[in-house]
């Protein structure tokens, strides 16, 4: 026909009806690059011949862990959690009527991540005070083996190729040194850091009174301590919620009552916050997750109510005669401040709070002590000092409950490590907070608790224990209304006239369960205080001792060669 192509097609013959012999399937990968711990790795396997789309899957042997094969692209993706050569076989399957498979055996290698010193500060150590601190690595193939490689650990101390710097150090001094850590691959890798601690002799000079201060819980309804008191906690029921339930009309009743008690009796008054009036909260936050009773523990809706109320309280306390003790803000980490919001939002709120609070008081009466806000832990004040909270305070505060004296001591070795990373370590630490608060002592275990809770706070720098409470029957009661002081108050009692006005010439240390801390006073009086945590035992003293006193302020003269002692700290002298 006219305007068509003529076109030719090529017929089989009856003897072509043969099937299709297709292409023979097979695995084209010939290998799998390496990966690394922590790393993303993402690979292909890939096939040529028979009838696509392919069916992928691991026929034999293990792929890395946290790596997965595909089953239809044949990629190998993932991040791998674990080093090690893994050898494994992958097959493939076509889509053919009669499916073809190929296998193959790959292996493939994971490298563990980059070794890396992780331990970037070290806590302080006391002379003649045990001191331990173990190094941290990660990467590598542990174990790890560590060396100093320059500089030198403070006299007393070594550091084991396990990593444990430990022993007593002898001589007060800053010493920097650097660490080596070697992992056990073959060949092996190895990295470097560089620290420094610092040994400080026990807290310096003569013990003050002001190591020994109270919560008390009712101000008004309750008589004043009958053991000396030498600084006083934050009130009950005094915090800005409290005090202006109505925007702009303050009630200091309460605070007033706190406040009347520390000038009667000559000492330092202590305020820290904890509540916002629900009428200043942020609408974000005014729900019962954060709200009750009219106080909220959350942002407020404008900075300027929290200022008003800052500077009404320090106009009102200051010059009158009072050393007045500003902390931040109590425990934020417990308080769960700001629920509902990103943990950084909470972070940055309470940065806005404190800065606000340290400048107007820092303007408005420079004499005032200003306390960074008290931590339980340090995790949080890690983030609050990232996220710009004020280190220009005058002591880093912490909280401490144990029910047992001496588990607070690496408790307080840690916040001395991050107070070298916050850039505060030349300033003092103060427990504001503390006793065994709800843990279930008997009247004996509390006597001792009492005593070993003051001799170690003081031992290990620590220069002011706020007791919480003198009255209160859930935390930490040393008094009640029907009884009168308690065992442990008398032990109080005691172990202050113990301590105020003595240096302690030797910090408390143990050799096994027994504990000891030496003291000197003016013209060449010595005492050592003495315990065993593990019961009762039997005690040589050295000869100078004649006499020991124990905590009901009974007096018993040494007479044969070795004394009873027990749980309950004595005093030899």
């Amino acid at each position: 026909m006219v305007g068509c192509r003529s076109h030719t097609a090529s017929l089989a013959s009856p003897a072509s009806n043969s099937p299709v012999q297709l292409s023979s399937l097979q695995i084209t990968t010939p290998g799998l690059p390496s990966g690394q711990i922590s790393a993303s790795y993402h690979a292909t396997v890939a096939a040529t011949g028979g009838i696509e789309p392919y069916r992928w899957s691991v026929v034999s042997g293990p792929l890395p862990p946290g790596l997965t094969l595909g089953t239809s692209t044949g990629t190998v993706i993932g991040t791998p959690t674990g080093s090690g050569q893994y050898s494994f076989s992958v097959q493939v399957k076509d889509s053919a009527t009669s499916p073809q498979t190929a296998t193959n055996t790959f292996t493939l290698s994971i490298a563990a991540a980059a070794l890396q010193i992780t331990t970037s500060a070290l806590a302080d150590g006391t002379v003649q005070v045990p001191y331990s601190v173990t190094l941290a690595a990660k990467g590598g193939t542990t174990p790890y083996s560590w060396s100093i490689v320059s500089g030198s650990l403070p006299t007393g101390l070594a550091l084991s190729s396990g990593g444990v710097i430990s022993g007593m150090p002898s001589t007060a001094n800053t010493y920097t040194f650097t660490v080596s850590a070697t992992d056990s691959s073959v060949p092996s890798g190895s990295t470097t850091a560089q620290l420094s601690v610092t040994v400080m002799t026990s807290s310096v000079g003569e013990i003050p009174s002001t190591l020994f201060g109270m919560h008390k819980n009712a101000i008004i309804s309750q008589p004043w301590p009958s053991v000396s008191v030498g600084a006083e906690g934050k009130g009950t029921a005094v915090t800005w919620g409290w005090i202006e339930s109505t925007q702009g009309v303050y009630d200091w009743t309460q605070l007033d009552n706190y406040f009347n008690a520390a000038q009667a009796h000559g000492i330092s008054f202590s305020f820290s916050n904890d509540s916002v009036p629900q009428w200043a909260v942020a609408s974000a936050y005014n729900n019962a997750s954060n709200c009750s009773s009219g106080r909220c523990n959350a942002m407020v809706a404008n900075i300027a109510d929290w200022d008003a109320f800052i500077t009404a309280m320090v106009n009102r306390y200051k010059n009158r005669g009072v050393q007045m003790i500003y902390e931040l803000w109590n425990e934020p980490s417990l308080w769960d401040f700001d629920i509902g919001a990103s943990p950084q939002a909470n972070y940055n709120d309470m940065v806005t709070l404190t800065t606000h609070m340290h400048d107007l008081i820092r303007s408005l009466d420079p004499h005032a002590i200003i306390l960074a806000p008290s931590g339980v832990g340090t995790a949080y004040m890690d983030n609050y000092f990232t996220s710009g909270g004020t280190k220009d305070v005058d002591a880093v505060t912490y909280h401490a409950y144990y029910a047992n004296a001496e588990d607070f001591i690496p408790y307080a070795q840690d916040y001395r490590i991050h107070m070298s990373t916050w850039g505060l370590s030349n300033k003092p630490l103060w427990d504001t907070e503390g006793s065994w608060g709800t843990s279930n002592l008997t009247s004996d275990q509390q006597v001792a608790f009492v005593a070993r809770w003051y001799l170690l706070h003081w031992s290990q720098n620590v220069y002011r224990m706020y007791w919480y409470q003198w009255d209160n029957p859930t935390y930490g009661q040393l008094w009640d209304s029907t009884s009168g002081i308690h065992p442990s108050g008398i032990a109080y009692g005691q172990v202050e006239n113990w301590m105020v006005g003595a240096t302690m010439s030797t910090p408390c240390s143990a050799n096994g369960t027994v504990w000891t801390c030496g003291f000197t006073r003016p013209g060449g009086y010595q005492a050592l205080a003495v315990w065993d945590t593990s019961g009762a035992s039997n005690y040589i003293p050295a000869s100078q001792y004649t006499k020991y006193r124990d905590l009901s302020g009974n007096t018993s003269m040494i007479t044969g060669g070795s004394i009873s002692i027990g749980i309950t700290p004595i005093l030899l002298e």
